[in-house]
């Protein structure tokens, strides 16, 4: 999202994109940062489907 901000792109596409995603099924490095972006997703994709599935 950044480097598309930096190159005047507008992140919305991108970050819905990922909002979509399952936090659960997609590869994320086992670091810090991988680790707070999974927790991310995981807080945001509830609000994304009022309907979450198990």
């Amino acid at each position: 999202m950044h480097t598309a901000h930096l190159r005047g792109h507008d992140p919305a596409e991108h970050i819905a994109k990922l909002t979509s995603l399952n936090p659960d099924r997609i590869k994320i490095p086992d670091t810090d940062k991988g680790r707070r972006l999974r927790a991310s997703l995981r807080t945001l994709r509830p609000a994304q489907n009022p309907h979450p599935q198990p």
